[in-house]
């Protein structure tokens, strides 16, 4: 998580070269920050956090480093610390869009979908248009029942970016909500295409040719979900007159 708000961050205080130290009490914010880089770039998150709070202490009106602390909590999974540190940043300055993006980040780990929602609107808002925070948008808009969102923000997903595979699932899925079989089909088969390995989109593809009386490619793909571990593929197999009959 941050990966891209933290390379951005970082030309915020130029591209330091990071030293080895024997002063443990560094009282200059630009090194303590340096320090703490470091750390962060080694996984020491800990002690990346501790010289964070440092340098605010020396430097208490440089917002940017609550961003990069935020980064440096996400990553030990103290979501709600980072969560307060980024609503600090955008109090401060309402316009970062790097800071909405966390905070949608971390609403969404925290499972508070709707300001989840909210931050990336803002992020996106303030320029932050990377296809991740339309895709992570998308998923939420689906949570939420609004599929046309969902398939609005999911499209312009792969359109910046076309090889990540869920975002061709949850397109299909938003397909199938709004009853766009062709549609809904032709991402399936480009989520498999690009190496998915979930059972579901098997299955869903299945039922997709079910509907169109591709029986056979239908009953195929069940079995391959069924192998895959899928139970519901095993009950559509178990009754597949049943479900024939219906889809004839």
């Amino acid at each position: 998580m941050f990966s891209k708000i933290r390379n951005r961050l970082s030309n915020t205080f130029k591209a330091y070269r990071f030293r080895e130290t024997s002063n443990p009490e560094l009282n200059d914010p630009i090194a303590l920050i340096e320090l703490a880089q470091k750390y962060y770039n080694r996984g020491v998150y800990i002690d990346a956090i501790k010289c964070y709070n440092k340098a605010i202490k020396l430097d208490p009106k440089n917002h940017r480093i609550l961003t990069l602390r935020a980064m440096a909590k996400s990553r030990i999974h103290k979501f709600k610390e980072s969560i307060n540190d980024l609503k600090k940043v955008v109090f401060i300055d309402p316009n970062d869009g790097f800071a909405w993006h966390g905070l949608a980040e971390n609403y969404f780990e925290t499972n508070e979908l709707a300001l989840s929602k909210e931050s990336y609107d803002k992020a996106i808002e303030c320029g932050v248009t990377s296809h991740n925070v339309y895709f992570m948008r998308g998923k939420i808009n689906y949570a939420f029942k609004q599929f046309k969102e969902a398939y609005d923000d999911l499209t312009t997903s792969i359109e910046k970016e076309s090889r990540l595979i869920e975002s061709y699932v949850y397109l299909g899925l938003a397909c199938s909500k709004l009853g766009l079989l062709e549609e809904e089909l032709n991402n399936y088969d480009q989520a498999i295409r690009l190496g998915s390995k979930n059972p579901a989109v098997y299955f869903n593809r299945g039922m997709v040719k079910l509907n169109k009386s591709e029986i056979e490619k239908a009953k195929a793909d069940f079995f391959k979900a069924s192998e895959m571990g899928f139970k519901d593929a095993d009950m559509v197999l178990d009754k597949w007159d049943v479900y024939v009959n219906k889809h004839k």
